[in-house]
């Protein structure tokens, strides 16, 4: 069965879950998440605690009693490996774990898992499982970027046009599909995000075919309906919505690498 790992944007405790068998806390630099988080085993016996590490982008996070790293930037793989630290590092380059080939590479230098690309489609998730013998990780449920800048973009253009920056979510409008697309600051950073993604229809086949986690993201999603999420995952109970975006899960994209 797949373990559930939680994105949050604050420094948070999660209390041990009934009825599953793990759960991670995640704070990424991709979804402009910042500090620390502390999780607990479902079990309650270990107390996993993360902190980024390192400025912007290529940050890590790592879970000091598990000795995991999810990150980014490359370097994270140089470092581990010439200081000799053999802690267990996991691939998350957001839009590039896309086929087995690449994870296999990175496997075979020492890398252990992937949070696999979100233009994938579930059965590619299957199929890369089966592939390799990384431990991987999807995202489910939440908002997903499709934009990341190192750049205060929303307070540069407000000065610009002699306006007040208020830190808050602002929403850039999209004419030819008459969306709008949430864009936001975090520590100089700017992010615009996709809808919420809910992938619960395909939990059961990832479950079956040992997926390791399933990633459900609480950026921009109040407390009380993200709660709400979790409960329906930790059930399981099979429930079809047809009323949910479900992003690239069903549709192949020009991104998926043959």
């Amino acid at each position: 069965m797949a373990e559930l790992g939680f994105i949050t944007r604050r420094a948070v405790v999660v209390d041990p879950l009934p009825d599953a068998e793990a759960q991670l806390g995640f704070q990424l630099p991709e979804l402009g998440t910042r500090g620390e988080v502390v999780a607990q085993s479902i079990a309650g016996e270990d107390r996993l605690a993360g902190r980024q590490q390192g400025p912007g982008d290529g940050a890590a996070l790592i879970f000091r009693n598990v000795g995991e790293i999810v990150r980014k930037d490359q370097a994270i793989f140089n470092i581990n490996k010439n200081l000799n630290l053999n802690l267990n590092l996991i691939w998350n380059t957001m839009h590039l774990p896309t086929n087995s080939v690449t994870c296999n590479y990175w496997n075979k230098l020492g890398v252990k898992g992937a949070v696999l690309s979100t233009e994938l489609m579930y059965t590619d998730f299957i199929k890369i499982k089966k592939e390799t013998n990384m431990i991987i990780m999807v995202y489910l449920y939440g908002h997903i970027p499709i934009f990341v800048s190192a750049r205060s973009l929303i307070s540069n253009y407000m000065k610009y046009v002699n306006k007040e920056y208020k830190d808050k979510t602002y929403y850039l409008y999209e004419k030819e599909r008459n969306k709008y697309y949430p864009i936001y600051e975090e520590y100089k950073n700017t992010f615009i995000t996709e809808d919420i993604i809910n992938g619960i229809n395909v939990l059961k086949d990832l479950n079956d075919n040992n997926i390791d986690y399933v990633i459900l993201n609480s950026l921009l999603i109040e407390e009380n309906k993200f709660n709400e999420i979790v409960d329906e995952y930790i059930k399981n109970d099979n429930k079809v919505d047809k009323n949910t975006y479900t992003g690239f899960l069903y549709k192949e994209s020009i991104f998926k690498v043959k």
